[in-house]
């Protein structure tokens, strides 16, 4: 019962809202209201001759009734209190068994959750799968109907076949051991009988010497090629047989740690083995796996068929992609005089099945970068871009490989692996980096001519150069344009920082020259957002001319002058925009006379 309908049955309502009150409550309001109107009597002046014995003595009725009607009150109240009390414990029983229930309830859902996240051994086996279950075990094991029954089932079947393998393998083992037994004693034959062999070699060389056979040295070059992966190999080879023909063009080695090559080809022979045993049930392929193949210790010319499997594209991650092969191939091109003219060295890039080649100059270049011996040997092929990945040419990075991947060199591998005849191929290749050779050569002495300034043979037409060259400098190197350098002239008291593009083809291809800046003499070099061309539309047409440069003074070589003259060309043009700076604003006339003066000088 809610307050207000204890308040309401208090004041005489029942709980139901009806307007009937207690009767004694009632009868209390009643008897009241009559000590209220007796008493009225009193209240008034008192009167001597009056008498009050029978007010006071229907007064006095009144609170003797009122005593009993408050003793029925009492009584009423008591009542309802132990109702109430009663009513509570009631509840309060209830809502005993209600908890109780509830948390029976929660237990057993902990009890099934518990049950049905409990992990048992059998989820951690491999088990056959159903099908083969059902398709091989006997008939009163997959004849049962419960999925419980029929996992038992499964369970038992896969115990009996792992007692019958475990018993297999036991009897395999027992034979391997013995093989091993038999293997280990063959060894040891087969180690003694290489002793004498080594005995018996050694007392032949004197022998080999006299008829000028080479057989053991041949048997040791042998050993070493057989370590290089198959690309390597194939280069080795190419080059090899070449080298023997023609000793004072080109020469071959292999450096490297051969015990870690050896590691490697070992790791490389563990992978396929466990490869072949992952992929048993696959069909078999011709494709082998790095290291799996090589030519015998004896065959220093095996044919390289043998080899050609040996490496296998690897997806290496971005720590190990450019990881090189612990052996790499070093080839020597020789002067016509048999003088070593440069070192090339071929790396082997496993990761990306590439490989990369640098270049030392035992005479190194003054201006230009030894990398441009190589670039552009053929056209497009500036060995920014491994020749495997033409669909994809951001996979490789010539800076992060430390070396290019050329595709001539791509070509001599698989014409050495396929068997077929490289001498021509190699000796064209040998031509072609003499020539470029050469070419470096010249183009670093007209740098030089340039940095000393050496202008006898490229004088203008009155005999005079204008301008000074105060510095120059290689600041880039790009296989595909050439190497860029920064040259700073001085003419009519201002320097100007230019840049010129040594092409790789010069002197057939002149190079592209780029004026960055101007500033008075003495002063700082302004920033290249806070600077501005006095003449700004000059300058793309003294670039143009410069660039285009078409004929050389009387008397100049083309093929020896060409960038001196260049030089001179840009100074005198320099000379001609220092007076075109100097003119007034609005003498439009003169500058463009000026400018129409360029392509004469």
């Amino acid at each position: 019962m809610s307050t207000l309908q204890q308040k309401r049955k208090w004041e005489g309502d029942d709980i139901n809202g009806s307007n009937k009150r207690l009767a004694h409550v009632v009868a209390v309001a009643k008897v009241c209201e009559e000590i209220r109107s007796a008493s009225a009597l009193f209240a008034q002046p008192r009167n001597p001759a009056q008498n009050v014995a029978p007010a006071l003595r229907e007064v006095s009725l009144l609170f003797a009734e009122l005593e009993e009607l408050n003793r029925r009150t009492v009584n009423h109240t008591r009542d309802v209190k132990s109702s109430t009390s009663e009513a509570k414990q009631e509840m309060d029983r209830l809502n005993l068994r209600l908890q109780n229930s509830n948390y029976e309830r929660l237990y057993l859902q902990r009890e099934i959750a518990k049950c049905e996240d409990l992990e048992t051994t059998y989820q951690d086996i491999k088990l056959v799968s159903k099908e083969q279950f059902l398709r091989n075990a006997p008939e009163e094991l997959i004849s049962a109907t419960d999925e419980h029954q029929l996992m038992l089932n499964q369970l038992k079947y896969e115990m009996s076949e792992r007692i019958a393998l475990e018993q297999k393998e036991k009897i395999l083992l027992a034979r391997k051991e013995k093989l091993l037994q038999e293997n280990k004693k063959k060894k040891e034959d087969m180690d003694a009988m290489e002793k004498e062999l080594e005995t018996f070699i050694m007392g032949s060389m004197p022998l080999q010497k006299r008829m000028h056979i080479s057989i053991t040295q041949d048997r040791k070059d042998a050993e070493i090629t057989a370590l290089l992966p198959s690309l390597l190999f194939a280069l080795h080879r190419a080059v090899l047989q070449c080298s023997r023909a023609h000793e004072n063009v080109i020469a071959v080695e292999i450096v490297g740690d051969k015990s870690q090559a050896a590691a490697w080809l070992d790791s490389e022979r563990k992978k396929a083995a466990e490869a072949a045993r992952t992929q048993a049930s696959a069909p078999s392929s011709n494709t082998q796996p790095a290291g799996s193949s090589q030519p015998t210790d004896m065959d220093v010319d095996a044919d390289p068929s043998e080899h050609q499997n040996r490496t296998t594209r690897a997806t290496g991650s971005d720590k190990t992609r450019y990881d090189k092969h612990p052996m790499s191939v070093v080839v020597t091109i020789r002067h016509t005089d048999a003088k070593p003219l440069a070192k090339i060295t071929f790396f082997y890039l496993p990761a990306l099945n590439v490989v990369t080649t640098t270049v030392e100059l035992p005479q190194k270049f003054s201006h230009i970068q030894s990398a441009a011996l190589l670039a552009g040997l053929y056209p497009n092929d500036n060995g920014l871009q491994a020749p495997n990945e033409t669909d994809n040419p951001d996979t490789f990075d010539a800076n992060l490989a430390a070396g290019h991947a050329y595709q001539w060199v791509s070509e001599l591998c698989e014409m050495g692996s396929n068997g077929e005849d490289t001498e021509v191929a190699v000796l064209h290749n040998v031509e072609l980096i003499r020539q470029r050779y050469h070419a470096l050569r010249v183009a670093d002495a007209h740098i030089e001519a340039v940095r000393v300034g050496k202008w006898d043979k490229a004088r203008v037409a009155d005999g005079v150069v204008k301008g000074k060259v105060m510095g120059i400098k290689i600041s880039d190197f790009n296989p595909i344009a050439g190497d860029t350098h920064e040259l700073v002239v001085q003419s009519s008291g201002y320097n100007y920082r230019v840049e010129f593009t040594m092409p790789i083809s010069y002197p057939h291809t002149a190079p592209a020259f780029e004026i960055k800046k101007e500033f008075a003499v003495g002063a700082k070099e302004p920033k290249d957002e806070e600077h501005s061309f006095k003449v700004p539309s000059h300058v793309p047409e003294i670039e143009k001319q410069v660039s285009d440069m078409k004929e050389l003074p009387p008397s100049a070589d083309r093929r020896t002058q060409l960038l001196v003259a260049q030089v001179v060309k840009l100074m005198a043009c320099l000379e001609e925009y220092g007076k075109a700076a100097a003119l007034k604003e609005e003498d439009e006339e003169g500058r463009e006379k000026i400018f129409a003066l360029y392509a004469t000088l």
